[in-house]
């Protein structure tokens, strides 16, 4: 078996996500995804920990169904 080498995904500015159209990214992802989207305030709180001691909240969360859903996602 080989080593697996996963990278953390770069951190996103706070600058650019203030810069980010939230409710269009909220309106196309709820167009493709079969599970759920959600971007209220208790889902991004409830979603923004796990066992370690970051805390981030994300802008907002999606609850997939399908690979399809998370091959949606990731393109948008």
């Amino acid at each position: 078996m080989h080593p697996v080498h996963i990278e953390r995904a770069p951190a996103v500015p706070q600058a650019h996500i203030r810069s980010l159209d939230v409710e269009a990214l909220r309106r196309d992802l709820d167009a493709v995804i079969e599970g759920e989207v959600r971007f209220d305030k208790i889902s991004r709180a409830l979603y923004s920990t796990d066992a370690s001691v970051y805390r981030i909240e994300p802008v907002g969360v999606v609850v997939v169904k399908s690979r399809a859903d998370v091959i949606r996602a990731v393109q948008i």
